[in-house]
């Protein structure tokens, strides 16, 4: 890596003053602005110094930047590294190459953030997860994450949470170390060999009479306009399986052939799901509510509205469309494509609320001990 400095003076500010830039010498210039700005007499391009009519302030902004710059270049160098843009600003504009090579857990944590584009809701989580970290291992950085610090912090989560919050967080660091190698920060995961326990809670999803009940309420145009709004969200979700997070990005533009291609907004993975002509329907007005959280507190009254006492959520839309389209004979991986997930085990899970609504048909059978009754009598 090589770079040189550029005053751009033909183009000053109201103050008369220059933007001085990095030009990395790559298969192209790449030009990073220094964030430094100067007067023409400032600035001596021979020299690539500061002149001597500069400020004390500037110089000592100048030296700064070329320290650090020069830092980064012998550290690729000796490191064999190819040049990064997004290490270079981070050891040179706004950190240094510490947070380069070892960046702290919370600076990764709030850089995953922004670079998975999460919902608000998801983000929450992370940014309470980072909270807590920093008050159990303030300035903890992603090289001092080990198997014991995993399976310590692990054991903490698990006697202070329930299972599934306790898992939840550990995934999250999961994700931000796996970030770290994709940054090629790290080599391994030392996570790897931490066994999480499953999750246990038991998921929500409608009968095919209480979606059929909802369609109906739906279609008879009994809510107001808003609550009609939040209804077809839900029922789009039942149709689809589709997350909030996607729904709420959902276009028309998206749709080619009958089919939604996107990537998932979570995993990122590509998914076509094919429309049925329920789903057709309610495509016809732009999906405008930005607020998951908003949906599903109304969602509750419609519900009621419906006769359902469950606790309805957008996410038992998703639920809903996997046991329904099981129960209607759809193969589990179909349905395990249409969700986007990177395993068919984690489809199986609904097998097992099918398992309990066979059961609960199966009751049925108890009342042949009336039966009996009757014809003796």
């Amino acid at each position: 890596m090589n770079y040189r400095f550029y005053l751009r003076s033909n183009r000053p500010n109201k103050k008369g003053q220059s933007a001085l830039y990095f030009i990395i010498e790559d298969a192209r210039p790449i030009w990073v602005p220094t964030q430094l700005h100067l007067f023409k007499e400032e600035w001596d391009h021979d020299l690539q110094d500061i002149s001597r009519h500069a400020g004390i302030v500037s110089k000592r902004k100048f030296t700064e930047l070329q320290y650090k710059a020069d830092l980064y270049k012998q550290s690729i160098e000796f490191e064999n590294k190819a040049f990064s843009l997004r290490d270079f600003k981070l050891a040179v504009l706004t950190a240094d190459l510490d947070q380069v090579n070892n960046p702290t857990l919370a600076f990764l944590i709030s850089e995953y953030i922004d670079k998975k584009q999460m919902s608000y809701e998801r983000s929450l989580h992370y940014q309470a997860f980072k909270t807590e970290l920093q008050q159990l291992h303030p300035g903890i950085r992603i090289k001092e994450i080990t198997y014991q610090f995993g399976s310590k912090l692990y054991k903490h989560y698990c006697e202070n949470f329930t299972t599934n919050t306790a898992t939840r967080k550990m995934k999250q660091l999961k994700a931000v170390v796996h970030y770290a190698i994709d940054l090629n920060i790290i080599k391994e995961d030392p996570l790897s060999k931490v066994k999480l326990k499953a999750f246990t809670s038991k998921k929500t999803f409608l009968t095919i009479a209480e979606l059929q009940a909802l369609q109906d309420l739906y279609d008879s145009a009994a809510l107001n306009s808003y609550q009609l709004n939040v209804l077809r969200h839900f029922l789009f979700a039942c149709y689809t399986g589709m997350r909030i997070s996607d729904i709420i990005k959902f276009s028309v533009t998206m749709v080619t052939d009958d089919c939604i291609y996107f990537n998932q907004q979570k995993t990122e993975e590509p998914v076509i799901i094919p429309l049925s002509d329920f789903a057709k329907q309610l495509i016809q007005k732009p999906f405008d509510i930005r607020s998951g959280q908003y949906l599903n507190r109304e969602l509750q009254s419609i519900a009621a509205a419906a006769g359902i006492k469950k606790h309805v959520t957008m996410h038992v839309g998703r639920h809903t469309f996997a046991t329904v389209s099981l129960r209607l004979g759809m193969e589990l991986i179909t349905v395990s494509k249409i969700l986007g997930h990177t395993s068919v085990k984690q489809t199986e899970a609904y097998l097992h609320l099918l398992e309990d609504h066979l059961k609960n048909q199966m009751n049925v059978w108890n009342n042949l001990k009336v039966v009996h009754k009757n014809v003796a009598g």
